[in-house]
């Protein structure tokens, strides 16, 4: 009952400076929403599960191609890629995957496409989950795949108009006919690593990529294998294995001299560290960009702050005399703070989750997951937590410019001459924090600036 007390008079104090608490709040929503889309993103990227079964289990198997004293990590040979995914099968579940361009023929407008060409593995390996149909069907062997195809959700909705009936219907994609088995469900996105080209439109079976598993030549890089260990296997031990498997295969091969002085060895990589890559050290600067930001718009705030104390003096002069303890006032100004803050916080998150809606279409092809961005609840208990902290450090600052003995003696002053300033040493403390802090923004931009020059 008491608290609802203090929280009416809190309310009916700021009623009385308006102008004050526009000011406050305003300032504090545009820098916390920046913050809070900052966290998010750092959040989604850098600690938020893979959005797939044993998503920590799931590895990108490439190779490592030792030529001239280089290592040319990503640079594929077609057979060698292939031989890994034959001969493996007794130590892992994997999935050969390539992104391509082609046009969709049986279409009027015939619009270019990107495909994803599989082995039927990736759908089990992604949990891929659909809207209508179903999988690939499974082939004994890669290259006897049917023809068959599954269509995105945007390509179900924009080219067949969303049909109930789509099953069993065929199209044409480049020079091949498909039956089509299944639409993918709408929030489906190919991992980044194998999305090359972009979102994908199509999935078809790997027997009709164009590759061949008997040519010993490069491939394009997007030629990759998906790849599930057990948590007992040793990434080291499995690649031991697949070097082997290489150089066996390509000792009995026609192109093996082609070969001499050379090596080609596997490369295995955690996929959520192929997805992350150097994005990790990006997502990192924007968000210590952000922390300064606020930490600026908060010294202007403490600023604006302690004046609106001042003005106050008289009100928190009574409430001393009637018996008040420093306690007290502290926890009234601590409500007041509070409610501006929240206030804040609640606004703010309406900005950043547009700021990261404007980031997915900004930073596309850039950064990864940006489809998985969103404000949730993890974002939402942060910026609360964020609000009862900048709310603490109002209040404390408040508490620390107010002289509770002098208050006590204030009323009984004659009322000329007694307005409460703000201490020019603090003013000056606030203004030279500003400084410096934006001083270090400004080196810090100008650093990353110029590495990325």
């Amino acid at each position: 009952m008491k608290s609802s007390i203090e929280i009416k008079h809190a309310f009916a104090g700021l009623k009385q400076t308006p102008g004050f608490s526009i000011t406050l709040i305003f300032t504090l929503t545009l820098t916390l929403g920046t913050l809070l889309a900052a966290f998010n993103i750092n959040q989604v990227m850098l600690h938020k599960p893979l959005p797939y079964p044993n998503g920590e289990q799931l590895y990108l198997l490439q190779q490592n191609y030792f030529a001239n004293g280089k290592d040319n990590i990503g640079g594929q040979v077609e057979a060698a890629q292939y031989a890994m995914y034959r001969e493996s099968k007794h130590l892992f579940k994997s999935a050969l995957i390539s992104q391509q361009r082609g046009i969709l023929l049986s279409a009027p407008s015939k619009p270019m496409l990107v495909a994803l060409y599989v082995s039927d593995e990736y759908f089990s390996l992604l949990g891929v989950q659909f809207s209508q149909g179903r999988a690939l069907s499974p082939a004994a062997d890669i290259n006897s795949a049917e023809k068959e195809a599954i269509l995105s959700y945007q390509l179900w909705q924009s080219q067949f108009g969303g049909k109930a009936d789509i099953i069993g219907t065929s199209l044409q994609y480049q020079d091949q006919h498909y039956r089509i088995v299944g639409v993918a469900k709408q929030e489906i996105a190919t991992p980044e690593p194998f999305a090359s080209y972009g979102k994908t439109d199509l999935y078809l079976p790997m027997a009709y990529s164009g590759f061949d598993e008997k040519k010993w030549r490069g491939a394009p890089r997007n030629l990759n294998t998906l790849v599930t260990l057990k948590t007992e296997q040793k990434k080291q031990d499995i690649m031991a294995l697949l070097d082997e498997i290489i150089a066996n295969k390509l000792a009995l091969a026609d192109d093996a001299k082609l070969y001499q002085g050379k090596q080609i060895k596997s490369h295995i990589t955690l996929l959520s560290d192929e997805i992350i890559g150097d994005s990790k050290k990006i997502t990192l600067l924007i968000f210590a960009g952000a922390f300064a930001l606020l930490l600026i718009a908060f010294a202007n705030v403490v600023n604006l702050y302690l004046s609106h104390i001042a003005k106050k003096q008289q009100l928190l002069a009574i409430c001393a005399c009637v018996g008040a303890k420093p306690k007290a006032l502290f926890k009234r100004l601590f409500i007041e703070s509070l409610l501006l803050t929240l206030s804040a916080t609640v606004f703010a998150l309406i900005i950043a989750a547009w700021l990261l809606v404007f980031t997915q279409h900004l930073a596309e092809g850039s950064l990864p997951r940006l489809n998985e961005l969103h404000i949730n609840f993890i974002t939402i208990i942060f910026s609360f937590i964020i609000a009862v902290i900048l709310a603490f450090l109002l209040a404390f600052s408040g508490k620390f410019a107010v002289n509770y003995n002098a208050l006590k003696e204030q009323l009984s002053a004659s009322g000329k001459g007694n307005n409460a300033q703000v201490s020019n040493k603090i003013r000056q403390a606030l203004i030279i924090s500003q400084v410096a802090i934006t001083g270090v923004l400004l080196i810090a931009s100008t650093m990353v600036l110029q590495s990325t020059l």
